[in-house]
Formats: structure tokens, sequence, C-alpha cells
């Protein structure tokens, strides 16, 4: 049965395992905007060479999504988050969640088989948010606290974000290995058949 949990980051490994498939989740704390593939590289070659970063990813989140912000003076102005298709990204999450100790991934759309036997492994979560609902997920954002790897577009800087009771998130994969997106493909592939027979294919 589907349960509203409310959890604060850092998250620990065991109540990240304790969450179900169709849980609902609002998240309170630090979590952390990465959504290119730069972002990643650049993280795992850093932790390869055993530099230290400049955030402290163990036990957040990330969230694969844009931001809109201008900065005023020492201040931000957040205008709004959104969300991007996550799947872009699968090739470097395993090893990125292996490499941080990060405890959940944010977006939309799901992500490959490889990620979610990484998830099953380490004890991580793929939270998915609504699509189309950007007003919402902004109003659980406090402030941006800080601003990475700065390039000349903000929009491609790695941000950190202060949220308080952010979500609806949806635990679409959990950390037993269950995938919704997983579950989709194979009920359809069972109803091809009925689907073909009445269609005369």
């Amino acid at each position: 049965m589907a349960r509203k949990v409310f959890l604060e980051t850092p998250v620990s490994e065991q109540e990240i395992r304790d969450l179900h498939l169709d849980d609902m989740v609002f998240l309170t704390g630090r979590i952390f905007v990465f959504q290119y593939p730069w972002h990643f590289t650049r993280t795992i070659e850093m932790l390869g060479r055993n530099e230290k970063l400049p955030m402290d990813l163990n036990g957040s989140m990330i969230y694969h999504c844009p931001a809109g912000y201008r900065k005023v003076g020492n201040d931000f102005e957040l205008k709004f988050v959104g969300s991007t298709t996550s799947s872009k990204l699968n090739a470097y999450t395993p090893d990125f969640m292996k490499l941080t100790g990060i405890r959940g991934v944010i977006g939309k759309g799901g992500m490959d088989t490889e990620t979610l036997k990484a998830m099953k492994e380490l004890g991580a979560c793929y939270f998915a948010v609504v699509g189309g609902c950007s007003a919402i997920y902004t109003e659980g954002v406090v402030n941006i606290v800080q601003e990475y790897w700065n390039q000349p577009s903000w929009a491609d800087n790695v941000l950190e974000l202060d949220i308080k009771n952010f979500g609806p998130l949806l635990v679409a994969m959990d950390a037993k290995g269950n995938s919704i997106y997983e579950k989709a493909k194979q009920d359809a592939q069972k109803a091809l058949p009925l689907i073909y027979k009445t269609l005369g294919v």
C-alpha cells in the first residue's frame, strides 16, 4: 500500500531500503542539480584521481532538472525548477552512485536496468516527479545555496538547493530491484498477442 513518507537529507541507506514502489516522498534538506553529462564525467574523473569535490554528495540526492534563476548581488532569485529526461544519463549513473554515495535520483521517465541493479546493490532509489508541475515543485525550493563549476551560461551550473517538503516524489525504482517502468514493459509484452489478434495482425 502506498504511503506518504517525509525524509530529511542526508538520508541513510536503511531509510532508502525501507521505501517501496508507489510511496509518495517529500524531502527536506539539501539536494543538487545535475543535468548534463559533463556534470557526471567531471565528478567521476575527480574522484578517480582522489580529488575532493567542492560539494558533499554523500547521503544526498541529485535532481535532473533545468533551473531558471538570476543572481542579485550575493543572493539568488529562483524563478523555477523543472525536470529533464533521466535516461539521457544512464551511462554515467551507476559509477556516479558508487563513487559519491548519493541515495537518490530525482527526474522523469525512469532509468535503465543497469541503474536499477546499482540502486539495489548500493541502496538508492529513483524518485519520479509529476511532469508539467514545475510550479508545485518550485514552491518546495527555499533557495539556491550555491553554484558550482560556474559556466558562461548560468543554466549549465551545478546547483545546491535548500528544500522543504519538496514533492510529491513517487518511488518509481526502489532499492529492492523493482521498477514501475520495467513492470509497464512486461505488462505491455504480455498484452501484445491480444492486441495483435484484435487488430487482425
